[in-house]
């Protein structure tokens, strides 16, 4: 099996979201802390950490897209978070 590894070096000011699904909290919820885990090994603090929980798998990829243009949303959108 390969192996990759590698340094995250966050320019000042970047964000990062999780999206996860809420299906299967079990599982979901060891990636999200896996996830949240490698981001702060990596520097990245809590403040700039967004985690997204999604109904199921067929929203994450809409999330991921939708997710930067939140701001523009109207507020009653049920998308709105």
């Amino acid at each position: 099996m390969s192996h990759y590894e590698g340094d995250l070096r966050a320019p000042d000011g970047a964000r990062f979201a999780i999206i996860a699904s809420r299906w299967n909290p079990r599982i979901t919820d060891v990636l999200v802390a896996g996830a949240r885990a490698s981001l702060a090994g990596n520097g990245v603090g809590e403040d700039a950490i967004d985690v997204v929980r999604v109904p199921g798998a067929w929203e994450i990829p809409w999330w991921r897209h939708a997710w930067p243009r939140r701001a523009t949303m109207r507020p009653s959108s049920p998308w709105a978070a």
